[in-house]
């Protein structure tokens, strides 16, 4: 248990067992979520993810503040003890929740997104945490971290039936805000320290430079995909509530067609009123 990672796994599942437990005494609405998709479970690996988030952005912060240079040296294998516990951390987190998504699999929603982004996580991690390079960036990335509080609130709302409220929205925004500020612009900015330190970065093997790279870009291209599904979430969340009236998904008759609805329907009264006019005319004439 003196490894950081071996520590950190185990912290993290007991987390989610614990959140398992306590759930059902604490939340009403737990017990209305659906166990064959998952969503017991899911709401445990959520409360991890933002334990998680929480612990690993505080050390981040406090890696860079110990260390600043990591955020400009153009030293590939600048790195401080922190930084190295924080990158640790973050392996122990990614692999027991790799283990449950194994688990789980198709059962929980974005599962194909996910499980390419941690197998991601630990190929680069694990090299650059045994190599001692890359401690700027990786730090850097972990901030990344910052804005997974809000994407879950979003989902324990959701699930909670708060979805048409304002404080649902609210977090949408921050939600919003903060995953463009830390997945988009930070991790963007990750490329300019990269380039910076490309001459210690040609000393490391082809392969780990390859899977660097891969792991790097194909990172961007997550968080890109991400945030474009944010944008569009957001975007259905202003206009519904602009409007007055949520969506259902049903477009509203337009008035030229209400109009004729109703004429159609007044010709149809008419006819059955006809009939019983004409027999009362006939039992006057009598």
């Amino acid at each position: 248990m003196s490894d950081p990672i071996v520590w950190s796994a185990f912290s993290f599942q007991a987390s989610f067992w614990l959140s398992l437990c306590v759930a059902p005494l604490c939340f009403s609405h737990y017990h209305r979520l659906d166990s064959t998709k998952g969503e017991k479970a899911y709401w445990a690996a959520t409360f991890s993810g933002v334990l998680h988030a929480i612990l690993i952005v505080a050390l981040c912060v406090l890696a860079l503040y110990d260390s600043p240079e990591l955020m400009s040296s153009s030293n590939f294998f600048q790195a401080s003890e922190l930084s190295q516990l924080c990158c640790k951390i973050f392996i122990g987190y990614i692999l027991q929740d790799f283990c449950l998504s194994l688990y789980y699999w198709s059962t929980w929603p974005g599962w194909e997104a996910n499980l390419i982004h941690h197998v991601m996580v630990l190929i680069v991690w694990w090299q650059l945490t045994q190599g001692g390079y890359a401690q700027g960036p990786a730090t850097i990335s972990m901030l990344c971290e910052s804005s997974t509080p809000f994407v879950a609130m979003r989902w324990y709302l959701d699930k909670a039936g708060m979805k048409t409220g304002k404080i649902y929205v609210a977090n949408g925004m921050l939600m919003m805000i903060s995953f463009f500020i830390f997945r988009v612009c930070l991790y963007t900015y990750m490329a300019v320290l990269i380039y910076r330190t490309q001459e210690g970065f040609f000393t490391i093997p082809i392969l780990n430079r390859c899977l660097f790279l891969l792991c790097y870009f194909g990172g961007a291209a997550l968080q890109y995909f991400w945030f474009a599904k944010i944008l569009r979430g957001a975007y259905k969340t202003l206009t519904s509530t602009n409007s007055g009236t949520p969506k259902t998904g049903k477009e509203e008759r337009p008035p030229a067609a209400a109009r004729e609805r109703a004429e159609k329907l007044l010709a149809k009264a008419e006819v059955a009123v006809t009939p019983e006019a004409e027999t009362s005319k006939k039992d006057t004439k009598m």
